[in-house]
C-alpha cells in the first residue's frame, strides 16, 4: 500500500492551538486510519515545542530570579563574612568585657573583633556561641516553614501572586534586621533571621515553579536551573559585600543585612508587568483562554 504523505502549510499560533485541542479531543477516532490527523498533531506539537526567548520572557526571568532566588541565596551567605563584627555587637550589647585589657582601654574598644572575642571569659564565649548558633540555625527553620507553605500559597494566589505577596515578608524581615543594632537585643536579630528564612523558603519554591511553567518546552530545563544559578551568585555577592572595606564594619553591618530589601523593590517594579503561569491559570483558575495567550 502506497504511503500517504501530507504537506501542510505553516500554521500560526492560533491554528496550532485549535488543531491540538481538536486532536486531543478526538484522537481515539482520528488516529484509527487518518494519517493526516496524525501529521497535524505531529506538526503542531513540534511547532509548539520550538519556543523562543522573547523580551517579555527575559523580563519575567529577571523579575522572578533576581527578586526571589537572589534573596534566598543572599541570606544564606550574608551572615558569614561579617560574623565577628556582629558577634562583637552581641557581646557589647550584653556588656561583656574582655579580660586583660589595659587601663587606657578598659572596655577593649581598640581591640580587633577577633581579639575582642578571643579575650572573653569562657562563660561569655559559650553564650556568644549559643546566640550565634541560633542566628544561623533559625534561618533554615524558617525556610522549612516557608517551603511547607509554598504549595498552598502557589495554588491560592498563583506563582506570580505568591512572589509579590512574599515581598511583604521581605520588607518586614529587612526592616527588623536593619534595626537590630539600634534595638540592642539579639532577640530582634533572631526574629529577623526567622522571618527572612520563611521568605526564603517560599522564594526557593515559587521562583523555580514560575520559571519552569512559563518556559517554552525546549528551554524548560535551562530556565529551571536559573534560580539555583542566581542563588549561588547571590551567596558570592553577599560574601563580597561583607568584607570590612565594604559593608562588614561596625557601623555598616545593619545595611548589609537590610540590603535584602533591594531585590524586593526590583521585583515589585517589574513582576506585575509579567504574565502569570499558564499552568496556574488553566488548572487552578480554569481560565483556558488566558492560559493559551
Amino acid at each position: 500500500m502506497a504511503e500517504i504523505k501530507s504537506e501542510l502549510p505553516p500554521l500560526n499560533e492560533k491554528e496550532r492551538s485549535i488543531l491540538l485541542d481538536l486532536v486531543h479531543q478526538n484522537e481515539s477516532v482520528l488516529f484509527g486510519n487518518d494519517c493526516r490527523a496524525e501529521a497535524v498533531k505531529r506538526k503542531a506539537a513540534a511547532s509548539w515545542a520550538k519556543g523562543r526567548i522573547t523580551g517579555w520572557l527575559l523580563i519575567s526571568i529577571l523579575a522572578a530570579s533576581l527578586g526571589s532566588s537572589f534573596i534566598y541565596g543572599y541570606n544564606i551567605g550574608v551572615i558569614n563574612v561579617a560574623g565577628n563584627t556582629i558577634q562583637r555587637w552581641i557581646a557589647e550589647s550584653q556588656q561583656f568585657i574582655p579580660m586583660n585589657t589595659s587601663s587606657d582601654d578598659p572596655l577593649g574598644k581598640t581591640l580587633s573583633d577577633k581579639v575582642f572575642l578571643d579575650s572573653l571569659n569562657e562563660n561569655d564565649k559559650a553564650k556568644i556561641t549559643f546566640v550565634w548558633s541560633l542566628v544561623g540555625g533559625i534561618f533554615p527553620l524558617g525556610a522549612m516553614f516557608g517551603g511547607l507553605m509554598s504549595g498552598a500559597i502557589a495554588d491560592k494566589f498563583g506563582r506570580k501572586g505568591g512572589m509579590l505577596l512574599n515581598n511583604l515578608l521581605t520588607f518586614a524581615a529587612g526592616l527588623v534586621l536593619f534595626c537590630t543594632k539600634w534595638s540592642g537585643s539579639y532577640y530582634i536579630l533572631w526574629l529577623g533571621r526567622f522571618l527572612i528564612g520563611i521568605n526564603s523558603g517560599l522564594n526557593s519554591s515559587l521562583a523555580p515553579m514560575y520559571l519552569t511553567e512559563i518556559a517554552p518546552v525546549n528551554y524548560r530545563g535551562l530556565l529551571g536551573s536559573v534560580s539555583q544559578l542566581v542563588g549561588t551568585i547571590a551567596i558570592l555577592i553577599a560574601n563580597i559585600l561583607g568584607f570590612e572595606f565594604l559593608l562588614g564594619t561596625e557601623t555598616l553591618w545593619p545595611y548589609l543585612l537590610g540590603f535584602t530589601i533591594v531585590p524586593a523593590i526590583w521585583q515589585l517594579a517589574t513582576l506585575p508587568l509579567c504574565p502569570e503561569s499558564p499552568k496556574y491559570l488553566l488548572i487552578s483558575k480554569g481560565q483556558h483562554d488566558h492560559a493559551r495567550n
